[in-house]
């Protein structure tokens, strides 16, 4: 028996060294004996090239740009195309539409989006100042969130 298809949404990051990291995981959890009982069959990223591309070339995973100001049809078209059976937000700094929310997972930080939201707080970004306060002890707790994504905003 063959293991569920999913496509990847990554926002990542324009540098090449930076952003993906999520993505990346998931891809090594889907393979050998990996506890991710699916195959990543593409990635997609709103930047051209940077930290998802190269790590989607490293890995062998089909990689897909697709720029901002995505319409309910673009993601539609680009969830079809990817003939994915799942859609995994890793990471995916959008508004997603058009897509089966019974078949969307978005993984994301559960941390306090008061202290740790807004203007600059994504990617590793947030982990770093979560991390930061931790060592300073004005924080005990960190989290993630993975559910369902509906079209609406978390």
């Amino acid at each position: 028996m063959s293991n569920p298809t999913a496509v990847v949404f990554a926002t990542g990051d324009k540098a090449e060294d930076s952003g993906g990291s999520g993505f990346k995981v998931l891809v090594e959890a889907s393979r050998g004996d990996g506890v991710l009982k699916a195959e990543i069959v593409r990635v997609i990223s709103g930047y051209p090239a940077g930290g998802v591309f190269t790590k989607a070339k490293k890995l062998g995973i089909p990689f897909t740009h697709s720029p901002k100001g995505r319409t309910e049809d673009d993601y539609k078209r680009l969830i079809g195309e990817s003939r994915a059976e799942w859609v995994i937000l890793s990471g995916w700094m959008d508004r997603i539409k058009g897509h089966d929310p019974k078949r969307t997972i978005n993984i994301h930080p559960a941390y306090d989006l008061v202290r740790y939201g807004g203007q600059g707080f994504f990617g590793h970004h947030v982990h770093d100042a979560v991390w930061r306060d931790f060592l300073e002890g004005t924080t005990l707790y960190a989290g993630v969130s993975m559910h369902f994504a509906t079209s609406g905003y978390d």
